[in-house]
């Protein structure tokens, strides 16, 4: 008789799963992540990947940043320093969102739950105060709880981390599963891949593969515009587009956010292992969120 063990059982499911919301991903266009429920899941095996940073890696980033001296926050370089060292890490599987969440889709949380829409209430101390300026938000502004008009599928900003864990808990509630921010190195481990690749896509920056300030975009894209970008795994906008929230605590009610943004000049800070923190309520408009389903209630 095959016996079939509680870790097995728990891989098996969500190998199930991952089937269902690789079919789920595929099925969906690029107009298709307008409507999508929530963003469609990948599947990111158990296993180790590399974790952290080098100093190799560290000069790499200063140096692309050096390239924008001009348009670069400077205080990254600093905050390079103090990521996390390079190793070899275990995590168990997880699902993770393929992109982060939309407009429309966070939409329906405020239709369901009557949240706050999305508005500036903490500029925080992310150094860009051009992010802040009535010229700044207005492609982002909530008007009279109305959101943007025709960004329906670009992610959705101005939200605080108690934003997204709010979001994650209404969501779990409507589907009978179990969402949540993932944790720093999830979200890296989602991001770069098994290998320790610099940036998504592999060592080497390449500014056509994501939307940054190199770009000349200037704001954000609908999700999913970049999938030459996409990570190992099928993560998309991982770099550039939005900072994103996790779920790691760095102390003093902060949080750790990641991604670089499409604000970020030459790109260092848009590595997988580039990370900084910010207090948990703020909200401007280069940050947003994607959740992992940890699985049923």
């Amino acid at each position: 008789m095959l016996r079939i063990t509680s870790s097995a059982n728990r891989r098996l499911s969500f190998i199930i799963i991952a089937g269902v919301a690789g079919a789920l991903f595929a099925s969906f266009s690029s107009e298709d992540f307008l409507s999508a429920p929530y963003p469609p899941l990948i599947l990111v095996p158990e296993g180790e990947f590399v974790y952290g940073s080098s100093r190799e890696e560290r000069e790499i980033a200063k140096a692309l940043d050096s390239n924008n001296a001009a348009k670069t926050n400077t205080k990254n370089f600093s905050a390079y320093d103090s990521e996390p060292a390079r190793k070899i890490i275990y995590l168990d599987n997880f699902l993770i969102m393929s992109t982060p969440v939309t407009i429309e889709q966070y939409a329906a949380f405020i239709e369901d739950t009557d949240h706050p829409v999305p508005q500036l209430k903490n500029t925080g101390s992310n150094g860009h105060l051009s992010e802040h300026t009535s010229s700044g938000i207005v492609n982002y502004s909530w008007n009279n709880n109305i959101s943007p008009q025709d960004r329906g599928n670009h992610p959705v900003v101005m939200v605080s981390w108690s934003d997204a864990v709010s979001y994650a808990s209404w969501l779990s509630i409507k589907t009978g599963r179990n969402f949540r921010l993932p944790t720093s190195k999830e979200w890296e481990k989602a991001a770069r891949g098994i290998n320790g690749a610099y940036f998504p896509w592999g060592m080497s920056y390449d500014p056509n593969l994501l939307n940054s300030g190199d770009s000349g975009l200037n704001e954000t894209t609908p999700v999913g515009q970049y999938p030459k970008g996409a990570s190992s795994f099928g993560l998309l906008d991982a770099a550039g587009q939005v900072f994103e929230w996790t779920n790691t605590n760095s102390g003093k009610n902060k949080y750790i956010i990641k991604g670089g943004s499409w604000k970020s000049y030459g790109c260092g800070v848009c590595r997988p292992a580039a990370q900084r923190a910010e207090n948990k309520e703020t909200r401007n408009i280069i940050t947003g969120f994607r959740l992992v389903d940890i699985g049923p209630h």
